[in-house]
This record gives structure tokens, C-alpha cells and sequence, in this order.
């Protein structure tokens, strides 16, 4: 995988660019610090945070990331009456970024 996104691969593999994808990923609401960690595979993507859990909790994304924050609020507003088929709890919250 890290061959494919950062585009070392010796093989045909064709390179994931990020104009063909965006990035969904599902936090708690307790921070971003663990984006570090990824950032080499994600700069320059489009990523999509879905923050389950509690809305109240404040985050902010780092600058160097391009994307948005959507939170149980978000969520339950654009799914109206159908809120229900979406569980905002867990990290299966997710699923929302699929729709955006």
C-alpha cells in the first residue's frame, strides 16, 4: 500500500492520485494528533472527518490537512427523520462520509 500512495511502486501498480479519491475517517473527538503519524499517505488528499460520539467536543483540523468535520449534529440534520439508519456512536458513523 505505502508503494501504491506514495508512488515507488516497481511494479504496473497504478498510482493513487488525489484527484481519483477522498479520504473518510471516523475520530472519537478526543484530537487529531494521531494524523501525524499518517500524514505522509494523506497530504494532499481530500479527507473527510466523521466525528462520532459527543458534538459538543471541540476539534480542529491541522492546517496541512484540505477536508472537512461533520459531527452527530451534522449528521442528524441532513438525514432528517431518517437519522436512524446511521448509528452517530460508533466509529460505523463513518458511513456518512460515503454520502458526501
Amino acid at each position: 500500500c505505502r508503494n501504491v500512495l506514495t508512488g515507488t511502486s516497481s511494479g504496473n501498480k497504478p498510482r493513487i492520485s488525489s484527484d481519483m479519491v477522498d479520504i473518510v475517517i471516523a475520530v472519537d473527538g478526543r484530537s487529531f494528533a494521531f494524523l501525524d503519524e499518517w500524514r505522509e499517505f494523506i497530504q494532499g488528499f481530500y479527507v473527510i472527518f466523521i466525528q462520532y460520539g459527543v458534538p459538543e467536543l471541540s476539534l480542529s483540523i491541522p492546517d496541512w490537512v484540505d477536508g472537512i468535520l461533520f459531527n452527530r449534529d451534522d449528521i442528524e440534520r441532513a438525514l432528517g427523520p431518517r437519522k436512524w439508519v446511521i448509528d452517530v456512536n460508533s466509529p460505523s458513523a463513518k458511513s456518512f462520509g460515503f454520502l458526501v
